[in-house]
């Protein structure tokens, strides 16, 4: 029955809301499926596509959930319709109908320049050339030569920058040859006037990659000011979120405002007006347009996400606590799993700090467990710390004992040797193995953590919870005694 019902709805949909659906779904099934509709394909066709990739049900019902929420706020999109006529124009191409799909061109042409679709435009520059060589005039030039050449010199860069990144995530120091390339890229012609690039995808590209590449020399204020002005440039053009791949780029530029603020010393208190700002500005546009669905999911978790860090930096974890149904209510099935980690780290950040460990230990064993290949391995190992933590003040010494050795045989595995990560471990096994009155144990490590400290690079050491400060809170509960 409920089959039945998704086969007709599909079949309803008109060519734009195809389109519209297709666009932004990231559903490889139901993608496919779209797809088979728009090719004319049967009920029967479909029944067999679905049966034969076993799609469940459940997952019918999300899909009919996907299209209905789509088709009701993307009918008067403007990026839908110009993607629409562009595949008219593509199609009219195909069958040689020239002079029509011409036409066509000229009217996806100046809808695409109104809202400054660059994308758009580069296909329809490549549609242009290959009329132009079947013989049909074509007098226009492309209008944003400027946006291609900053989206050259941005895939140039991209490689290199990307590589750079992740080095600066390992925390490994920048060498004198690295600093003096990526001078040498920040000095390119095109990236020393803003007044060169024209268009408002060419100014988004300038400010990103200069941005970048201030924020790997250290040049964390000007990169901040990147940030901010690209921030400006999505609030004064607004339209452009209708675009995936801008809708996406958007999402990123708030969240490393925030951490570029953080950086730089905004006080917290500035950061969460700007946040407020951010969730009106970005709610208005939504219901303006019509639109709900991912950008809202979007900015709702970044937004969480940034005040929790807020309150994380100023020990407010109750605070925390007390947003966390709210959080997991906002979630979806479309929210990342990135997203969803790093809350639910969060989440046993404030339980653990507040001292309720069975609280704690739910979300670190959801993040290990559940989420098991997707966290990365600093998480994971930090995760563990904090677990370790626990089993050692509930006295569970058989667990403490099981774990130490997973906690090793997970070193072993991914070939981590951060001095600190071995000298908690070792710091733990001296606390379970007993050989030793707990006070002199606390003397020896708190000597031995407070000596590597003095080292330029500490790695995988816990951002929120002090070890030194522990054993010291430790130290003076035993001389009360």
């Amino acid at each position: 029955m409920y089959l039945s019902e998704f086969i007709n709805l599909v079949h309803s949909l008109s060519e734009d809301e195809l389109v519209s659906c297709y666009l932004t779904t990231k559903n490889d099934f139901l993608k496919s499926i779209l797809e088979l509709v728009q090719q004319s394909a049967s009920e029967k066709q479909l029944v067999n596509f679905i049966e034969s990739n076993q799609i469940s049900l459940q997952e019918i019902k999300q899909f009919q959930e996907i299209i209905l929420d789509q088709v009701s706020q993307s009918v008067n999109s403007p990026y839908v319709q110009v993607v629409s006529t562009l595949r008219k124009c593509n199609w009219l191409f195909h069958h040689q109908q020239f002079s029509l799909c011409k036409t066509y061109l000229e009217v996806v042409k100046k809808q695409a320049l109104q809202y400054d679709y660059f994308e758009i435009l580069v296909t329809i520059t490549a549609i242009e050339i290959n009329l132009k060589k079947r013989g049909i005039p074509i007098s226009s030039s492309f209008p944003n030569a400027d946006a291609v050449k900053y989206n050259r010199l941005a895939i140039n860069y991209r490689r290199y920058i990307a590589f750079q990144y992740k080095l600066e995530e390992q925390r490994t120091l920048v060498d004198s040859y690295t600093v003096r390339r990526l001078s040498v890229m920040l000095q390119h012609e095109l990236l020393s006037d803003i007044s060169q690039a024209h268009s408002t995808s060419a100014q988004i590209l300038f400010y990103e990659t200069k941005g970048k590449l201030h924020y790997l020399l250290e040049n964390y204020e000007a990169a901040y000011e990147a940030v901010k002005k690209m921030l400006q440039l999505y609030e004064d053009n607004s339209h452009l979120l209708a675009i995936p791949a801008h809708l996406s780029k958007y999402i990123s530029v708030v969240g490393n405002y925030f951490g570029h603020a953080r950086i730089v010393g905004v006080e917290e208190e500035d950061r969460l007006a700007q946040l407020r700002k951010l969730q009106e500005l970005t709610f208005a546009h939504q219901h303006k347009q019509g639109q709900k669905g991912q950008l809202a999911l979007n900015i709702f978790v970044v937004s969480f996400l940034e005040e929790i860090q807020a309150y994380l930096n100023e020990g407010d974890y109750e605070k925390i606590i007390q947003l966390i149904p709210e959080i997991e209510e906002g979630f979806s099935d479309q929210t990342l799993w990135s997203y969803k980690c790093v809350a639910y780290r969060y989440f046993a950040y404030a339980h653990f700090l507040t001292g309720d460990y069975r609280a704690s230990l739910h979300w670190i064993d959801l993040l290990l467990e559940k989420y098991a290949q997707i966290v990365e391995a600093d998480v994971k190992a930090i995760m563990l710390q904090v677990k370790l933590i626990i089993y050692f003040e509930d006295e569970r010494w058989t667990d403490l004992g099981a774990l130490i050795k997973e906690t090793e045989a997970f070193h072993k595995k991914h070939k981590r040797r951060s001095r600190f990560e071995q000298l908690f471990i070792n710091f733990m096994q001296a606390l379970h193995a007993q050989k030793k009155t707990p006070e002199v144990i606390y003397k020896e490590y708190l000597s031995l953590f407070q000596a590597i400290d003095k080292e330029p690079e500490i790695k995988h050491r816990e951002e929120y919870f002090d070890i030194e400060t522990w054993i010291q809170e430790k130290l003076a509960i035993l001389a009360l005694y």
